[in-house]
């Protein structure tokens, strides 16, 4: 069985013009692309930390560099009336740098080794800081873990010296 159509009735219409349309999405994808370029380009670029009310407190650069000499100094004074030995002064002066930088560089540094902060990339605002900061907990590891009877490096450094070079390390950086 076969069916067949009758031709008769067709009808050949127009030739669609579909270049119009066509121009009208490529237009639309050519945009599409532009503004999908321009905003990985700008959210690309590192953001800037807001403008926020200023954090006030021991551990924040915003009370000024006198705060931390005054903890530098309490602690040497602790360890001159005999009230701390020299390990825990070298501890405490330490712990002083890191907080001091954890401040200024806005990262928590309070329990980075020697290793980590060797580690830490810094932008190039805070390089100098950062290898200052390296210096001095390089400096202090022999006088707060090594035994002074037996190394001549740890035996080398009293916490007056150490002081210096946290008050230094607050000083400098920037």
């Amino acid at each position: 069985m076969q069916l067949s159509i009758p031709t008769d009735d067709l009808v050949v219409g127009a030739p669609l013009d579909l270049a119009m349309p066509l121009v009208a999405v490529l237009i639309g994808c050519v945009v599409t692309v532009a503004v999908l370029i321009a905003l990985a380009v700008v959210l690309s670029k590192p953001r800037r930390p807001r403008a926020s009310a200023p954090v006030r407190g021991v551990h924040r650069t915003s009370t000024g560099k006198a705060v931390w000499h005054e903890r530098i100094d309490a602690i040497v004074q602790d360890h001159a009336r005999g009230s701390i030995d020299r390990d825990e002064a070298m501890i405490r002066l330490a712990a002083v740098a890191r907080d001091y930088a954890s401040a200024a560089s806005g990262r928590d540094l309070s329990s980075q080794t020697l290793t980590d902060l060797h580690r830490q990339r810094s932008d190039a605002s805070q390089r100098d800081g950062f290898n200052l900061l390296r210096q001095t907990i390089g400096a202090l590891y022999p006088a707060e873990f090594a035994d002074p009877s037996v190394n001549d490096a740890a035996r080398g450094i009293d916490v007056a010296h150490a002081a210096e070079w946290v008050s230094a390390l607050v000083e400098r950086w920037r």
